[in-house]
């Protein structure tokens, strides 16, 4: 039996730009810089996740 491992490559959104005036913003991307020189992905990820959800709730307020 031959297995092939099949990899699907999306391409990714850019990271979101935290406000620069923005404590929380700013917090979040010292913890996905430290999580990307660990190689947590997952964690990179979440990082992103929360910054870009930051801003849209910032925004809408």
């Amino acid at each position: 039996m031959i297995v092939q491992e099949t990899r699907l490559d999306l391409p990714l959104p850019d990271p979101p730009e935290p406000l620069e005036d923005c404590g929380v913003c700013q917090a979040l991307v010292k913890q996905r810089k430290q999580a990307r020189a660990a190689g947590d992905w997952s964690r990179v990820t979440n990082c992103n996740v929360e910054i870009r959800n930051h801003h849209r709730a910032r925004w809408w307020r």
